[in-house]
Parts: structure tokens; sequence; C-alpha cells
């Protein structure tokens, strides 16, 4: 045995081996031909695009190794997409995936230069569009999460720190509308997000509608003193 599972279900409760040590995957654990890939630990990451299951592979060798992504149509047919760690060996992980904006989004994990993001509007073609951990590599080594905001990508990063991992991390709400996130861009963002949240943190509260005491609906008396 060795090498990350996937297990599909119709039910909920019977479950089926589609890759990993079963006589009728087709792909053996970690994604392996004929025998298993012990090296695709983990499936970290997944989602659906364009009618298609799409799922980040971590990879775990002796110094790194390339991060992978799957997808399969049927679920039992899979082929690898956007090559081993998108052309960047130190990419070693997937960790996060979304769809956002008409893309399918990946972010990796890379201890050596920072986190980077990746996109593809089909599939097939990836494209880089933030590098380096977003200008801070020690820091965001890793983006951890992801989530559509709608008009925006938010990341939850981490640094990778084995002692305290995530210690560092940052949440970057990030505009995708261009085709490359810059460092100023990431910068810009960051400022936004924060005076967002200073703004919301000092908002005054608005006035409690309370219903009107029993005094004020008492209605008033008409012609002269009450007797």
């Amino acid at each position: 045995m060795g090498g990350a599972h996937v297990y599909r279900t119709l039910d909920g409760v019977v479950w089926d081996v589609v890759v990993g040590d079963d006589p009728g995957a087709l792909r053996k654990g970690g994604f392996g031909v004929g025998a298993n890939d012990p090296q695709n630990t983990s499936v970290f990451a997944s989602a659906v695009f364009a009618g298609r299951l799409y799922v980040g592979i971590k990879h775990q060798g002796g110094a790194g190794g390339p991060a992978e992504v799957w997808r399969t149509a049927n679920g039992l047919t899979w082929e690898q997409t956007g090559g081993d760690g998108f052309g960047d060996l130190a990419n070693e992980g997937i960790d996060a995936m979304a769809v956002h904006a008409g893309r399918l989004y990946a972010g990796t994990i890379n201890d050596a230069n920072g986190a980077e993001l990746w996109s593809t509007a089909d599939g097939t073609t990836w494209s880089r569009d933030a590098a380096g951990g977003f200008g801070a590599p020690a820091d965001n080594r890793r983006v951890r999460s992801m989530v559509s905001t709608g008009p925006r990508l938010a990341l939850g990063m981490g640094n990778g720190n084995s002692s305290n991992d995530d210690s560092r991390g940052q949440i970057l709400l990030v505009s995708t509308s261009l085709p490359a996130l810059s460092a100023a861009g990431v910068a810009i963002a960051l400022v936004l997000l924060l005076v967002a949240g200073s703004a919301a943190l000092g908002q005054p509260r608005p006035p409690s509608r309370t219903s009107p005491s029993a005094e004020s609906r008492r209605p008033a008396a008409r012609g002269g003193s009450p007797a």
C-alpha cells in the first residue's frame, strides 16, 4: 500500500476505490500506473470545474518534489494537467483550489520561494497569477484555503513553520480582474482589507428598535385636566 487514495459513493454508504489498491481502479495509490506512487501522499484540495473533478496532490519526496493536479470526467479515467509543479519543482503541493470568475485557481506549497497562485480557463493551459508568497516569501509559503467572494478571491496563507505552522499567515483579498497580480496590487488589496476591517470595528451600532412603552402609547387627554 502507499500513495493517496480517492473514493466515491452513490448513496453515501457504500464507497468504491477509484484511485488506490483495488483491482477495479485504473490508477493505483498516488495515481501510479501499474504500481503505487507512494510519494504522492495526500489529496489536499479538490474542486469541480467545467464538468470535471480536479484534485491537488502533495508530493512527499526526500527533497520535496513536484505538486500535481489530476482530473476526471467519470471518476475512473484520470489524467494529469499542468505538468509537474506547474514547471517549478519547488511547488511541492496543491493546498487549496477554488472556482472564481470562470477560472479554476490552485494555490501551491512552496517553502523555498513562497507560495504561488495558478489558474486556468480551460483546465489544460495554466498561467501563474502570483509568486514569491505575494511579496512575503518567508511568511506566505502556503495557500492554505481559498474561497470566491464574488468580485474577489480570498486566500488564507500559512508560513509552513513546523514548530508553529501558520503562526504568521495572512488573509489576502485579491482582485483577479487582471491577468497577473503585481506586488503593488497585492499591497493595495491588503490596505483596502485592513481599512475595511477597521471601519467595521469602529462603526457605531444602529439604535435599537424597541416597542414604545405603555406610557408613550397612552392617548393624550382631550380638553381640560383629567378628573
